[in-house]
């Protein structure tokens, strides 16, 4: 199974501003699709009425939302310095 990196460690990877545009386009993208996917969970746990389901649908996406505005910061500062240092040589 492949290394998955953080969005921080995405842009400090990037060589150049438009790699960190793309690295952030994607993070959103992922992102995107994480919360529609558990918004449909949260969804048909309220339509069965199957309170587990309906308690790990909300523990899962209080989660991913708190690990997302995390990364929020990691995607400002790569995009906000187009001269930013980046360890890609490393």
């Amino acid at each position: 199974m492949p290394k998955t990196y953080s969005i921080g460690e995405k842009m400090r990877r990037a060589r150049t501003l438009e790699e960190r545009k793309a690295a952030s386009v994607a993070w959103r993208s992922d992102w995107l699709a994480e919360q529609s996917n558990l918004i449909q969970r949260l969804e048909r746990a309220v339509g069965s009425g199957r309170h587990g389901d309906l308690v790990s649908a909300i523990g899962a996406l209080k989660e991913v939302t708190r690990k997302r505005f995390d990364g929020l910061n990691s995607v400002i500062s790569g995009l906000a310095d187009p001269d930013i240092e980046t360890d890609a040589a490393d």
